[in-house]
């Protein structure tokens, strides 16, 4: 170190300075005098981080005191980095360096402190990036809650909008006193707009279940929060529909959007909420993904009965259905569109346009209920230009009620179709499967009802649907697997797990105790499940893991715990 940066950086006797009295002593230097340090505090740097990496990556005093030199006299390019204040310092490469004696070494709030007023002095027009990168990994911020609200509340930082502080947020709701931190709640609302995990393991309750969720439990996290404040009037429950329905729209991951929707069922709005929101629930059936499409379909289907239904604006949303190549979303399109035009026969002309535009859909299924729908209406309704334009496009299990349809209004037509093939090569091909079908066990024949479906394949039909018992004849060679019978046994199997490279069977079993006993909580909880929490500490720091775990373990770390924290942090 040179004279005055080690003046600055040491007392008297050449020991380090607390880390608040670093702070305080670089508080008066102006941008050129901490320009002129800068190289000095990025050889420390450099020096100290030598001395991590033996330390297996663990940060020192050494290596935290040139973290704070880097706040105050480096640029962003040198001083934008994690600074991991969060992690205590354990190791001090010469511990006649530090006053106070080593015995009584600073622990991570003294160097936040320091931060603190470090950045606060200097405000750096970089300090919304720094901030930034301290939420960026996965797993907890490199930061503390507190500092971090400091640094917002001061203006020394914007408050964040990413990913990473709202992976904050999520983590602060388990347990808290959310009613009584508006700070809090306030920053809630981000957990609709950035993927976190927070909906994601809330499937599974079901609608009387979440009446408990009216009650204040101590163990509550986010959906439940959320719940609980809306059901009390502590929250707007208007603009929390609003934001969940938003969430839809947003990048969320399948699984965290299928909790957003069963998070919608749990609040179970009122006919009143649904029609005051009903053009938003009409723009979902044009979103890009079919299981929200579904949602809304299922939404509309309730409100199509209202009188305040704007049954217009539906049926001008409704072909955007027809062009998911499902049929589960098709289907239930019709069914909406049958109530719309069974209450509002004016609507007749448009419904028969989206009918005969719905022909070009994929699924013979769908296909032939357009058809069966087009039959109960007049020749004279039925635009038979465009009914002809779909031929090319009717699958041949649809062929014989699309040529009976165009015969009623338009024989001429009709008698002009070409069979799609000779009877002698249609004859053929079902003898044909007729003899493969005849070969097959007589149990497969039976469960799959494949004697019926030729049946009806022959008679121009769809294949007979099937709902088969497979656990009885295609599981029955398999190994049964027990259930995890109470929570002792679920916290003995998951301590088990972590120590060693769990099957694939083994974290099927935790992940159904999980399902069936995570709201249970006995007395000695917490004692129990103490070395779980120590254990998912190790592996949740690689670095720190080399040496300590078998190549199993690390194994396990670095493929499974990302998913098994989250799962595990809201159960703990």
């Amino acid at each position: 170190m040179s004279d005055e940066f080690n003046a600055l950086m040491t007392n008297s006797q050449g020991r380090w300075k607390a880390p608040l009295e670093f702070a305080m002593a670089v508080a008066e230097l102006t941008e050129a005098e901490r320009r002129r340090f800068s190289k000095a505090a990025q050889k420390q740097m450099s020096g100290s981080r030598a001395g991590e990496r033996e330390n297996f990556g663990w940060p020192t005093v050494e290596g935290h005191m040139a973290r704070l030199a880097l706040l105050a006299c480096a640029p962003k390019s040198a001083a934008c980095r994690r600074m991991e204040f969060q992690q205590l310092p354990r190791v001090l490469t010469n511990p006649s360096w530090f006053s106070p004696p080593s015995s009584r070494l600073p622990g991570p709030n003294a160097f936040e402190e320091a931060a603190l007023k470090i950045l606060t002095d200097r405000r750096p027009d970089w300090a919304d990036d720094w901030l930034e990168l301290q939420l960026t990994e996965e797993g907890a911020p490199a930061l503390s809650v507190p500092l971090i609200r400091k640094l917002i509340q001061d203006g020394v930082c914007s408050k964040p909008e990413s990913a990473g502080y709202a992976r904050l947020i999520s983590m602060l709701g388990h347990g808290a006193d959310v009613e009584n931190d508006p700070e809090l709640l306030e920053d809630a609302w981000l957990l609709f707009q950035v993927p976190t995990g927070v909906f994601e393991f809330i499937t599974h309750i079901k609608l009387t279940e979440a009446e408990s969720w009216k009650e204040k439990h101590p163990e509550s996290w986010w959906p439940r929060h959320f719940y609980y404040l809306a059901y009390h009037g502590k929250i707007d429950r208007a603009k929390l529909l609003d934001e969940l329905l938003a969430g839809l729209w947003r990048e969320f991951p399948s699984h965290e959007r299928g909790g957003l929707m069963h998070f919608h069922h749990l609040l179970a709005p009122a006919d009143q909420e649904l029609l005051a929101r009903q053009d938003t629930y009409i723009e979902l059936l044009r979103n890009p993904n079919p299981p929200v499409v579904t949602f809304a379909l299922q939404i509309l289907k309730r409100l199509a009965r209202s009188d305040h239904f704007v049954a217009e604006s539906c049926l001008r949303a409704l072909p955007a259905v027809f062009d998911i190549p499902t049929k589960t979303q098709a289907k239930s399109a019709l069914t909406v569109l049958k109530t719309l035009v069974r209450k509002r026969p004016d609507l007749k002309p448009v419904a028969v346009d989206i009918l005969v535009r719905g022909l070009s859909h994929p699924e013979s299924e769908v296909q032939i209920a357009l058809l069966g729908l087009l039959e109960t209406w007049s020749p004279d309704e039925l635009p038979s230009d465009a009914l002809l334009s779909f031929r090319e496009l009717i699958s041949p299990l649809a062929q014989p009620r699309f040529e009976e349809l165009v015969a009623k209004w338009n024989p001429e037509a009709a008698a002009t179709f070409i069979p799609n093939a000779e009877p002698s090569a249609k004859a053929l091909d079902i003898s044909e499967l007729r003899a493969r079908i005849a070969a097959l066990p007589s149990e497969w024949r039976t469960t799959w009802k494949l004697d019926q479906s030729l049946a009806a394949c022959e008679a121009g039909r769809p294949p007979v649907p099937t709902d088969p018992d497979v656990a009885a004849g295609w599981l029955a060679g398999l190994a049964e697997v027990t259930p995890i019978r109470n929570v002792e046994e679920l916290i003995d199997t998951i301590g088990e797990a972590l120590e060693r490279m769990a099957s694939p069977m083994e974290i099927e079993r935790i992940l159904d105790g999980l399902s069936r006993l995570g709201r249970q909580r006995p007395a000695d909880f917490q004692l129990r499940t103490g070395a779980i929490r120590q254990r998912l500490l190790q592996l949740a720091d690689p670095v720190r893991s080399q040496g300590m775990l078998d190549q199993n373990s690390l194994l396990f770390a670095r493929f499974h715990i990302g998913a098994l924290l989250r799962l595990l942090g809201i159960w703990l």
